[in-house]
């Protein structure tokens, strides 16, 4: 079977779009990922800070009363995580559609 040079050039064309496409697209997002971990790492330490590290091991259990308003602030920050990872999602699969040829 023969392929004609035109047609191999045309599939490489493609091919090197399609790679493109996608690293435009994952390079747009790359920056938001590593918001999400440090915004969750921040979270994670308002959390440790309200009310402890709860290990729960060998019968051990956090007694001290929470500081309400660490509290409150670690609340507002997996809130705001949460509504963050849902914008995420909803842009990532948008760029992938998009990368894709299928928006």
């Amino acid at each position: 079977m023969t392929i004609a040079r035109g047609t191999v050039t045309s599939i490489t064309r493609a091919i090197d779009a399609r790679h493109v496409a996608f690293s435009v697209a994952f390079a747009a997002i790359e920056g938001e990922v590593q918001d999400r971990r440090t915004m969750a790492r921040i979270a994670q330490l308002q959390l440790f800070g309200a009310v402890g590290e709860l290990s729960g091991s060998e019968g051990e259990f956090y007694t001290e009363t929470p500081r309400v308003e660490a509290v409150e602030h670690a609340v507002f920050l997996v809130n705001q995580l949460a509504d963050m990872a849902k914008a995420f999602e909803d842009r990532y699969f948008r760029l992938w559609d998009e990368a894709r040829g299928t928006a």
